[in-house]
Protein backbone atom coordinates (compact mmCIF):
# COMPACT_ATOMS: atom_id res chain seq x y z
CA UNK A 1 0.00 0.00 0.00
CA UNK A 2 1.55 3.43 -1.01
CA UNK A 3 2.22 5.64 1.81
CA UNK A 4 1.20 9.27 1.55
CA UNK A 5 2.14 12.97 3.05
CA UNK A 6 0.34 16.14 3.37
CA UNK A 7 2.38 18.94 3.76
CA UNK A 8 -0.93 21.02 4.89
CA UNK A 9 -0.87 18.14 7.78
CA UNK A 10 2.72 19.75 8.96
CA UNK A 11 0.97 23.51 9.05
CA UNK A 12 1.54 24.80 6.05
CA UNK A 13 -0.82 25.94 3.50
CA UNK A 14 0.11 24.16 1.03
CA UNK A 15 -2.00 21.00 -0.70
CA UNK A 16 0.80 19.28 -2.10
CA UNK A 17 0.40 15.17 -1.32
CA UNK A 18 3.33 13.21 -0.91
CA UNK A 19 2.86 9.75 -1.91
CA UNK A 20 5.37 6.67 -2.73
CA UNK A 21 5.65 2.76 -2.08
CA UNK A 22 7.82 2.98 1.28
CA UNK A 23 8.23 5.77 4.28
CA UNK A 24 11.64 6.49 3.43
CA UNK A 25 10.83 7.80 -0.23
CA UNK A 26 8.22 9.52 1.12
CA UNK A 27 10.36 11.55 3.72
CA UNK A 28 12.55 12.22 1.12
CA UNK A 29 10.63 13.94 -1.52
CA UNK A 30 9.45 15.47 1.28
CA UNK A 31 12.60 16.81 1.95
CA UNK A 32 12.99 17.94 -2.03
CA UNK A 33 10.06 19.56 -1.77
CA UNK A 34 10.14 21.77 1.09
CA UNK A 35 13.29 22.86 -0.71
CA UNK A 36 12.03 23.32 -3.81
CA UNK A 37 8.56 24.78 -2.87
CA UNK A 38 9.14 25.97 0.53
CA UNK A 39 12.71 27.48 0.82
CA UNK A 40 14.13 24.98 3.56
CA UNK A 41 17.46 24.58 2.20
CA UNK A 42 19.28 26.54 4.56
CA UNK A 43 22.27 24.57 6.47
CA UNK A 44 21.47 23.70 9.88
CA UNK A 45 24.07 25.20 11.78
CA UNK A 46 22.51 28.52 10.18
CA UNK A 47 19.03 27.24 11.87
CA UNK A 48 21.02 27.35 14.92
CA UNK A 49 22.67 30.96 14.65
CA UNK A 50 19.43 31.93 13.37
CA UNK A 51 16.97 30.91 16.29
CA UNK A 52 19.38 32.17 18.85
CA UNK A 53 19.42 35.31 16.89
CA UNK A 54 15.30 35.62 16.91
CA UNK A 55 15.56 34.99 20.94
CA UNK A 56 17.88 37.23 22.07
CA UNK A 57 16.61 39.48 19.93
CA UNK A 58 13.16 38.94 21.69
CA UNK A 59 14.77 39.30 24.64
CA UNK A 60 16.26 42.73 23.97
CA UNK A 61 12.42 43.96 23.34
CA UNK A 62 11.11 42.41 26.23
CA UNK A 63 13.54 41.33 29.06
CA UNK A 64 11.27 39.81 31.05
CA UNK A 65 9.61 37.77 28.87
CA UNK A 66 9.08 34.31 30.38
CA UNK A 67 8.80 31.90 27.20
CA UNK A 68 12.03 34.00 25.39
CA UNK A 69 14.29 33.24 28.92
CA UNK A 70 13.05 29.47 28.69
CA UNK A 71 13.62 29.26 25.12
CA UNK A 72 16.96 30.15 25.61
CA UNK A 73 17.79 28.17 28.13
CA UNK A 74 16.57 25.29 26.22
CA UNK A 75 18.16 26.61 22.89
CA UNK A 76 21.88 27.21 24.65
CA UNK A 77 21.27 23.14 25.61
CA UNK A 78 20.59 22.27 22.35
CA UNK A 79 23.79 24.06 21.51
CA UNK A 80 25.97 21.88 24.10
CA UNK A 81 26.53 25.41 25.93
CA UNK A 82 25.82 23.46 29.55
CA UNK A 83 26.88 26.18 31.70
CA UNK A 84 24.94 29.48 29.78
CA UNK A 85 21.76 26.50 29.67
CA UNK A 86 22.13 26.15 33.50
CA UNK A 87 22.85 30.00 34.27
CA UNK A 88 19.63 30.65 32.39
CA UNK A 89 17.32 28.13 33.60
CA UNK A 90 17.94 29.60 37.33
CA UNK A 91 17.61 33.16 36.25
CA UNK A 92 14.25 31.79 34.26
CA UNK A 93 13.44 29.76 36.99
CA UNK A 94 13.53 32.22 39.95
CA UNK A 95 10.22 34.31 38.75
CA UNK A 96 8.67 31.73 36.73
CA UNK A 97 8.89 28.56 38.83
CA UNK A 98 6.45 26.46 36.68
CA UNK A 99 8.43 26.88 32.80
CA UNK A 100 8.62 23.23 32.06
CA UNK A 101 11.15 23.86 28.92
CA UNK A 102 13.01 25.79 31.81
CA UNK A 103 13.50 22.40 33.89
CA UNK A 104 14.21 20.26 31.54
CA UNK A 105 17.10 22.17 30.28
CA UNK A 106 18.37 22.38 33.79
CA UNK A 107 18.20 18.98 34.22
CA UNK A 108 19.63 17.98 31.32
CA UNK A 109 22.39 20.26 31.61
CA UNK A 110 23.23 19.01 35.20
CA UNK A 111 23.16 15.73 33.71
CA UNK A 112 25.49 16.39 30.86
CA UNK A 113 28.18 17.63 33.19
CA UNK A 114 27.41 14.47 35.43
CA UNK A 115 26.30 17.12 38.30
CA UNK A 116 24.10 14.11 38.89
CA UNK A 117 22.68 15.28 42.90
CA UNK A 118 21.84 18.46 40.85
CA UNK A 119 20.12 16.60 38.04
CA UNK A 120 18.18 14.32 40.41
CA UNK A 121 16.86 17.59 42.02
CA UNK A 122 15.86 18.95 38.83
CA UNK A 123 14.18 16.10 37.32
CA UNK A 124 12.03 16.40 41.29
CA UNK A 125 10.85 19.63 40.59
CA UNK A 126 10.58 18.96 36.50
CA UNK A 127 8.11 16.10 37.15
CA UNK A 128 6.95 18.12 40.47
CA UNK A 129 5.40 21.08 37.80
CA UNK A 130 4.10 18.05 35.85
CA UNK A 131 2.30 17.18 38.29
CA UNK A 132 3.21 13.28 37.99
CA UNK A 133 3.97 12.76 42.13
CA UNK A 134 4.26 8.94 40.94
CA UNK A 135 7.51 10.01 39.05
CA UNK A 136 8.61 11.80 41.72
CA UNK A 137 8.23 8.46 44.64
CA UNK A 138 9.78 6.46 41.85
CA UNK A 139 12.79 8.54 41.76
CA UNK A 140 13.10 9.07 45.24
CA UNK A 141 12.84 4.88 45.28
CA UNK A 142 15.60 4.42 42.97
CA UNK A 143 17.92 6.48 44.23
CA UNK A 144 17.46 5.05 48.04
CA UNK A 145 18.19 1.06 46.11
CA UNK A 146 20.20 1.95 43.12
CA UNK A 147 21.48 5.93 43.34
CA UNK A 148 21.16 7.90 40.45
CA UNK A 149 21.01 5.53 37.57
CA UNK A 150 18.52 3.54 39.71
CA UNK A 151 16.54 6.84 40.60
CA UNK A 152 16.54 7.05 36.27
CA UNK A 153 15.60 3.73 35.72
CA UNK A 154 12.57 3.44 38.07
CA UNK A 155 11.40 6.69 36.58
CA UNK A 156 11.68 5.25 33.13
CA UNK A 157 9.57 1.93 34.25
CA UNK A 158 7.05 4.18 35.71
CA UNK A 159 6.54 6.40 32.81
CA UNK A 160 6.65 2.90 30.69
CA UNK A 161 4.06 1.55 32.66
CA UNK A 162 1.43 4.73 32.28
CA UNK A 163 -0.97 5.53 29.33
CA UNK A 164 -0.13 8.51 26.99
CA UNK A 165 3.17 8.83 27.17
CA UNK A 166 4.79 9.67 24.13
CA UNK A 167 7.88 7.01 23.33
CA UNK A 168 10.24 9.93 22.93
CA UNK A 169 9.75 10.73 26.46
CA UNK A 170 10.28 7.37 27.68
CA UNK A 171 13.49 7.15 25.46
CA UNK A 172 14.71 10.09 27.33
CA UNK A 173 14.16 8.87 30.77
CA UNK A 174 16.04 5.58 29.74
CA UNK A 175 18.71 6.79 28.11
CA UNK A 176 19.68 9.38 30.98
CA UNK A 177 19.49 5.96 33.01
CA UNK A 178 22.26 4.48 30.85
CA UNK A 179 20.16 1.62 29.59
CA UNK A 180 20.55 2.00 25.95
CA UNK A 181 18.83 -0.59 24.60
CA UNK A 182 15.40 0.35 26.14
CA UNK A 183 16.18 3.98 24.86
CA UNK A 184 16.33 2.59 21.54
CA UNK A 185 13.22 0.22 22.01
CA UNK A 186 11.58 3.83 22.29
CA UNK A 187 12.92 5.24 19.62
CA UNK A 188 12.24 2.40 17.41
CA UNK A 189 8.28 3.09 18.37
CA UNK A 190 8.35 6.89 18.28
CA UNK A 191 9.58 6.58 14.61
CA UNK A 192 6.63 3.74 13.96
CA UNK A 193 4.20 6.56 15.20
CA UNK A 194 5.97 9.31 13.43
CA UNK A 195 6.68 11.34 16.75
CA UNK A 196 7.42 15.28 16.00
CA UNK A 197 10.03 15.39 18.88
CA UNK A 198 11.98 12.50 16.11
CA UNK A 199 13.27 15.13 13.79
CA UNK A 200 15.84 15.95 16.43
CA UNK A 201 17.05 12.72 16.56
CA UNK A 202 20.00 13.89 14.66
CA UNK A 203 21.50 16.94 16.99
CA UNK A 204 19.43 16.60 20.28
CA UNK A 205 22.58 16.32 23.23
CA UNK A 206 20.25 13.91 24.81
CA UNK A 207 21.01 11.09 22.22
CA UNK A 208 24.93 11.52 22.22
CA UNK A 209 25.42 8.58 24.05
CA UNK A 210 23.87 6.52 21.16
CA UNK A 211 25.10 7.93 18.25
CA UNK A 212 28.19 4.93 17.79
CA UNK A 213 25.22 2.41 18.08
CA UNK A 214 24.06 0.42 14.78
CA UNK A 215 20.16 0.61 16.04
CA UNK A 216 20.63 4.16 16.55
CA UNK A 217 22.29 4.51 12.48
CA UNK A 218 20.01 2.94 11.23
CA UNK A 219 17.44 4.97 12.09
CA UNK A 220 18.87 7.75 10.83
CA UNK A 221 19.72 6.68 7.83
CA UNK A 222 15.86 5.41 7.58
CA UNK A 223 14.79 8.91 8.33
CA UNK A 224 16.92 10.35 5.61
CA UNK A 225 19.17 12.45 7.48
CA UNK A 226 22.23 13.55 5.72
CA UNK A 227 25.54 12.04 7.10
CA UNK A 228 27.40 13.77 9.88
CA UNK A 229 30.09 14.92 7.67
CA UNK A 230 27.67 16.68 5.97
CA UNK A 231 26.27 18.81 8.74
CA UNK A 232 27.94 21.48 10.34
CA UNK A 233 26.33 20.60 14.01
CA UNK A 234 28.19 22.48 17.24
CA UNK A 235 29.01 18.54 19.20
CA UNK A 236 30.89 19.70 22.34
Amino acid sequence: MAKELRCRDLGTECDKVIRAETEEEVLRLAGDHAAADHGFDINESQMIEEARAQIEKALEIDPLNAASQGFLALHSFYERRYDEAIAQAERTLSTNPHFVFAHGALQGSFHKKQMYEESLAAAKEYFSVLGRRDIQDALERGYAEGGYQGAMGLAADTLASGPDVPPVDVAVAYVTAGQKARALEYLEKAYEERTTDMVFLDTYPTWDSLRDEPRFQDLLRRMNFPSRADVEVPLR
